[in-house]
Order: structure tokens, then C-alpha cells, then sequence
């Protein structure tokens, strides 16, 4: 990240005050880039399009530690086993 989005992105909590205040911090910064770029369509799709990707990470980091996910990923597991055996 430039140094001049830092200035932003950290007073704004940055990543250390929850996944909402992160992504609020984010879309801040996108915007900003938005604007010093200007408001084109392509600066538009690009700034939309990394402002959702950086979205689904931190979702999907949020999601990782958890019970269930844990627990879907161990079932799943023990069903592929199950189908492969099978399909042999």
C-alpha cells in the first residue's frame, strides 16, 4: 500500500478493529483512489472490482476459524473418501 493511503486506511482502524471497520476502511481508500484517478469507467470497474475481492479475503479469513466450516470441510472430506472408493 502507498504511503499516502496509509494515512487513510490506518486512522480509519485499519485491520485491527474488525472485519467491518477494515472493510469500511478499505472502501475509504478505494474511493479515494476512485477520486484522485478520476471517475472514468475503467477506474470505476477497477476500483470495484479489488474493493469486492478484498472483501471475500477478509470474509473468507473470518470464516476459516470457524466450527461449522471446520465441520463441513471435515464431512465433505470424509464423503469424497467414500466416493472414491466407490467409483474404484
Amino acid at each position: 500500500m502507498c504511503k499516502c493511503l496509509r494515512h487513510i486506511y490506518i486512522p480509519l482502524g485499519g485491520s485491527r478493529r474488525g472485519t467491518t471497520r477494515r472493510m469500511f476502511a478499505s472502501l475509504m481508500c478505494f474511493a479515494y483512489v476512485c477520486l484522485w484517478h478520476g471517475m472514468w469507467r475503467n477506474v470505476v470497474l477497477w476500483v470495484s472490482a479489488n474493493f469486492v475481492g478484498v472483501t471475500l479475503e477478509a470474509f473468507g479469513d473470518r470464516m476459516s476459524g470457524s466450527p461449522r466450516l471446520r465441520r463441513f470441510e471435515a464431512s465433505s472430506a470424509s464423503a469424497r473418501i467414500v466416493l472414491s472408493n466407490y467409483m474404484s
